[in-house]
């Protein structure tokens, strides 16, 4: 991150992207000064007749010089209405209020009728043209539209059409030459324009061909337009014909002007001649929209109207795009390679093979261009981690660059062309800022503001269109080819296939071709380069684009030549370029699980390498992925008792089993059972032999039985559920009940109360003052009196994992109550997961005294929980049922943490903003133990730490200064060094060495960072565990690919990938076993196998106990 504190950024808010004063050489368009030279003409390739100012009375209504200017301009689009030959039809969306913008939904048509009308008094659109009495006209054109308009204004407009414009001169002198006795006959339009005399049944206008009448029943090209004498159908004009601007728009072309023509060829820049290329439909209408040196342009000066053409066009654009993709399915087509080669050795037809190819991923806002924006996202997120800003720029009319720029009489929503291209430059600066400077670091993915929609139906082009949105900005927006998506870094997309399984692409012509020289896919030249090149061996197949390029014409992929050296690797180099294999759906199964290896296996040079694990060459990659334990079955659990069964006693294999059933998904219990009821029962038959002194008798029923017994019980304590709730067989003579006897119940009740009081009677003579006002017998009465305590000192359950596992017998508060694991701070609503007939509920209902430590930090609303709980119970309407509750804590100390909150988010999630503290006897502790302390290093940190707590420091601008608090470090390495001293030689190290150290972190990233360095001093063999991470909807796992998953490290959870060697300690992430094995309990790794981890507990009531733990859990 290259922020400078020392820059003022809010000095200098303005980005300047200068005047539009740059002249195009070649068409005299006016530009900005970064704007890209082709963006006008393609620099000189594209060369249009110029559209001449309009004539009187519109140059006037148009400039502002005519009294009627601003009314025209209004209603602009009301004339045009009142003078359209064809019908505009498309959905438009009009939403309430100002709306500054023309849109619609769906596709766009132009609709065109008959000459003449089939009712003498019911003349529409061009047939109104032929009423003979001008009066009677220009009064047809007032009533054909809804809103009142000027009549008088209106017979001015239609003197001057029928003044100037060709078309209507063409149909009128066209009309006056059809003979009268012929009743039925034909106008054509052509699309293209053609010799004079071309067919005999044609008469020709006077001064060309291109509009001609026929006699019905001739032949005539699919764009022509062809207009019958009377009839009651509509005709669609064709987007592609040179016609189909001038006839909607008559008074934006009021001449007739020919607009866009799939013919109309490029031309050389320097010699004027034509080129076999030819103009596409955007460069023609770029070209139209430009502002240009001492020209008029009449298209950009109609407000409103501009914006429906702006829209119709771009509409009109991604017609032939779709057009040329509808059109090419039955020649493009695609298949597996290997699929190919079948089919020609079986001489199958080429219309045969292979799958149509619809809307490809190149096709802007299709469905597979969405998805692969999608992904890119995800890649981003699994390299950088989850974004930390959403930056928005929008967009001001008043910026000085527009408002030069635009005529007096219009407005910024009239020339979407000048604001979509300032907006455009300036963002560019702000992205050139983020992307160059790096300022913020990592940078993200930029995308417009775009409708999208789910594509299902197999006709993808028809769903694309009728789901579209266009409006006008966003019309000029993509009119001048401006990206709707950008991102930075450069993402490479990686092929993924099965062997001869790459995708290829053939026509009829080119099918041999194909067969015999399939060219290597990003997949294969991948292969062939960790065969060729040492580095890259030491590279998964998604990290090969930061040290590669992808050269696409050789299919080969080539060391980078810029970026930062790699130590140890002349020559090659690292940029931030990132690499994203296409995501594969789950149902195809094998290609999926290639798909997972390549992501973990580094440097392969076949596909059989990429399937070898330990030296075994596996039949398929599913097999593969098993054995990495990159999947999780039953077979994954049936390895893991087995692993367990060599080495661990039959009371460790139970428990084993049991975490297994009550925490993992086994799809089959009882079959797993039945595979290690032996070995589960194994100390229940040794009992047996010695307590009757004889080796012969051998497994039972009443053994398993008595197994299933033990195994219920652990069942229980761990989830408070039977093995009939998992679906284990019963034991004989048994029913329900016998099998949900609490556990969990008769271990609260079963304290060693000798112990206890023997506890009692050494520490109270050393209590303090304070401390013994709050003895033994003041707890007695307090517990009689059944009220909300809070004892504000250091004071057994716990918000922290690690505090309860301080405190003997101590468990979490969300482990104990069953507490929401997400409750907003004001949830006035949830409850507890306890029912009055559960174990939980027992308990809850019958004690005596609840004592919560660390209440500060927990949330109000738990706590609000738990008492409308703990009412329903116990069915009292007084707090907390009327069970005594004990709250202790420190509230200078840590608040409860909100997730994205304030301070004063925090204060309001605090005890003493809910609504029992009014309630709540507040008790305090004055006297500080280790304040008191003889030790003149014990009193100084917590001396200074209750200055800190009391506020009593020098405070600037909210910052504390805590200079003489701690010990400073410059580095992880000189604090890992101080904590543990000679950690590489681990195996000398005690437990109570590991029990008396710890390194606490704020954040998973800082905890990552100090991880990683200890495991690396720790001289032992190091073992990696993988996560298995899945989608719970397979549809959903094209959009979450596996990778993505297993990127993610939320709060709670241990990263994907686990490296661990023996020796090093470890902390438990979940509730196991309360109060042994709670959420926060420190562990030392015993030993690593394949499939389970064994440890020894460090600290709480368990100290020095050997466990079992699955690495998946």
């Amino acid at each position: 991150m290259n922020y400078d504190p020392s820059i003022s950024y809010k000095d200098d808010r303005i980005v300047s992207i200068g005047t539009m004063s740059v002249v195009c050489e070649y068409c005299l368009a006016l530009k900005f000064k970064d704007e890209s030279k082709g963006m006008c003409c393609l620099q000189g390739k594209v060369k249009l007749e110029e559209i001449l100012p309009p004539p009187e009375p519109l140059h006037s209504l148009l400039t502002g010089d005519h009294q009627k200017s601003k009314q025209f301009m209004r209603n602009i689009r009301r004339y045009n209405n009142a003078f359209q030959m064809t019908s505009f039809k498309s959905k438009q969306v009009v939403e309430r209020g100002f709306m500054p913008t023309f849109k619609i939904q769906g596709q766009v048509y132009h609709l065109a009728g008959s000459l003449l009308p089939l009712r003498p008094d019911d003349h529409k659109f061009l047939q109104i043209y032929f009423i003979a009495d001008p009066d009677i006209q220009a009064s047809t054109r007032c009533s054909s539209v809804a809103q009142p308009i000027d009549r008088d204004l209106i017979r001015s407009l239609q003197d001057m059409l029928h003044s100037h414009n060709y078309y209507i001169q063409s149909f009128k002198t066209a009309i006056e030459r059809i003979p009268a006795d012929t009743p039925d006959f034909n106008v054509v339009i052509h699309a293209n324009k053609v010799p004079v005399g071309e067919h005999r049944g044609r008469y020709n206008a006077p001064s060309t061909s291109e509009v001609a009448v026929v006699i019905a029943g001739q032949q005539f090209d699919k764009r022509d337009i062809v207009l019958h004498s009377r009839d009651d159908n509509l005709q669609k004009i064709s987007e592609l014909h040179r016609s189909y601007d001038s006839l909607q728009y008559p008074l934006m072309l009021c001449r007739g002007e020919n607009g866009y023509a799939i013919n109309i060829s490029q031309v050389d820049p320097i010699g004027g001649t034509p080129l076999r290329k030819t103009v596409s439909c955007m460069n023609y209408y770029c070209y139209r929209i430009m502002t240009r040196r001492n020209n008029f342009n009449t298209l950009l000066r109609y407000g409103m109207l501009t914006n429906q053409y702006l829209v119709d066009q771009y509409a009109k654009i991604e017609s032939e795009r779709l057009a040329y993709i509808r059109n090419n399915q039955t020649k493009l087509r695609a298949e597996n390679y290997v699929h190919l080669q079948d089919a020609l050795q079986a001489n199958e037809h080429v219309n045969g093979i292979g799958q149509l190819v619809i809307l490809p991923s190149s096709f802007t806002g299709g469905p597979r261009y969405l998805h692969e924006k999608s992904q890119d996202a995800m890649t981003y997120v699994r390299n950088y981690g989850k974004p930390d800003l959403f930056i928005t720029a929008t967009c001001n009319p008043n910026w000085p660059e527009i408002k030069e720029n635009i005529n007096t009489n219009l407005s910024p929503q009239d020339r979407y062309d000048i604001v979509n291209r300032v907006f455009h430059l300036k963002v560019q600066k702000l992205l050139h800022l983020i992307n160059k400077s790096h300022i913020f670091g990592p940078r993200a993915v930029i995308c417009s503001d775009q409708a999208t929609f789910s594509i299902q139906s197999p006709n993808e082009v028809e769903k694309y269109q009728s789901g579209r949105y266009i409006c006008s900005s966003e019309a000029v927006w993509r009119i001048l080819s401006f990206e709707v998506h950008d991102r930075a870094p450069t993402i490479v997309h990686l092929a993924v296939h099965l062997e001869n399984g790459q995708r290829v692409y053939f026509m009829e012509n080119n099918i041999q071709e194909v067969v015999n020289n399939p060219r290597d896919t990003t997949l294969t030249a991948f292969f062939k380069l960790c065969a060729q090149d040492d580095f890259a061996k030491t590279l998964t197949y998604d990290r090969v684009p930061s040290y590669y390029t992808w050269n696409q014409s050789s299919k080969t992929f080539q060391r980078r030549k810029q970026g930062t050296a790699v130590d140890g690797f002349p020559g090659v180099k690292k940029t931030d370029a990132l690499g994203r294999v296409y995501t594969i759906h789950p149902n195809n199964s094998e290609c999926f699980y290639l798909r997972m290896l390549l992501h973990i296996v580094k440097g392969p040079t076949t596909f059989a390498r990429l399937r070898t694990v330990q030296g075994v060459v596996y039949n398929t990659y599913q097999a593969a992925c098993k054995t990495m334990g990159l999947l999780e079955d039953d077979s994954h659990w049936e390895n893991t008792l087995s692993e367990a069964a060599v080495c661990s006693s039959a009371t460790s294999l139970r428990y084993l089993f049991a975490v297994i059933v009550a925490f993992c998904q086994v799809a089959d219990s009882v079959n797993l059972w039945n595979k290690f009821q032996e070995n589960m029962a194994s100390d229940i038959l040794n009992r047996r032999r010695r307590e009757l002194n004889s080796d012969d008798i051998q497994y039972d029923q009443h053994i398993f039985d008595e197994a299933l017994f033990e195994l219920n019980k652990v069942l229980q304590l761990l989830s408070g559920k039977s093995i009939k709730d998992f679906g284990l067989p019963m034991p004989a003579n048994t029913t329900s009940s016998d099998l949900t006897n609490s556990a969990e119940y008769t271990r609260e009740i079963s304290y060693d109360q000798t112990r206890l009081l023997q506890n009692i009677a050494q520490d109270e003579p050393r209590l303090n003052i304070d401390q013994k006002k709050y003895s033994l017998h003041y707890y007695q009465q307090l517990i009689t009196m059944k009220e909300i305590v809070f004892l504000d000192a250091p004071g057994a359950v716990a918000s922290s994992g690690i505090a309860a596992t301080l405190l003997e017998g101590g468990r979490t508060a969300h482990s104990t109550f069953k507490l929401p694991l997400k409750i907003a701070t004001d949830d006035n609503i949830s409850v507890c997961s306890v029912s009055k007939q559960s174990n939980t509920g027992k308990l809850m209902r019958d004690c005596s005294l609840i004592v919560w430590d660390e209440a500060t930090m927990s949330n109000k609303s738990s706590v609000e929980a738990l008492d409308r709980t703990m009412r329903d119970l116990r069915n009292k309407n007084s707090p907390m049922g009327g069970c005594t509750i004990l709250f202790s804590g420190d509230f200078r100390q840590i608040l409860p943490v909100v997730t994205r909150g304030t301070r004063a988010d925090e204060i309001n999630a605090s005890l003493k903003r809910s609504n029992l503290w009014p309630h709540v006897n507040k008790l305090e502790l004055k006297t500080n133990m280790r304040v008191s302390s003889s030790s003149r290093e014990n009193r100084l940190f917590p001396e200074m730490l209750l200055k800190v707590g009391n506020g009593e420091l020098t405070q600037s601008e909210g910052r504390i200064n805590l200079e003489n608090l701690c010990v400073l470090i410059d580095n992880i390495q000189e604090l890992v060094n101080k904590v543990y001293p000679d950690i590489d030689d681990i195996s000398y190290k005690t437990i109570s060495w590991f029990k008396e150290r710890a390194i606490l972190s704020p954040t998973n990233e800082q905890v990552d960072k100090v991880n990683n360095l200890i495991i690396s001093k720790i001289d032992a063999p190091t073992k990696i565990y993988y996560s298995v991470d899945t989608v719970l909807d397979l549809e959903e796992a094209v959009h979450f690919p596996t990778e993505f998953l297993n990127s993610l490290n939320p709060s709670g959870l241990p990263p994907h990938k686990m490296v661990l060697k023996v020796g090093c300690p470890v902390i438990l992430l979940r509730n196991l076993n309360p109060p042994k094995l709670c959420n926060g309990t420190r562990l030392l790794i015993k030993s690593l196998k394949t499939f389970i981890i064994e440890c020894t507990i460090l600290t709480g009531c368990g100290t020095g106990e050997d466990v079992l733990i699955p690495e998946s859990l």
